[in-house]
């Protein structure tokens, strides 16, 4: 075990004093999650289009 393990383990859990929460504005969001639909709704599309038309 390194010797500045048991300073990271009572560390605050920041990732050592990077970021790790940040404001997101209500457009950011509203954003993001009409990305995340657009690449489902073309990885829907892109399943479809490998499968080929319904066999009856």
């Amino acid at each position: 075990m390194p010797r500045d393990a048991s300073i990271s383990l009572q560390g605050d859990g920041d990732g050592g004093g990077a970021p790790v929460h940040r404001w997101v504005s209500m457009l950011e969001f509203e954003n993001l999650a009409k990305e995340l639909v657009e690449m489902f709704v073309s990885e829907l599309q892109l399943k479809a289009d490998c499968l080929g038309p319904p066999v009856n």
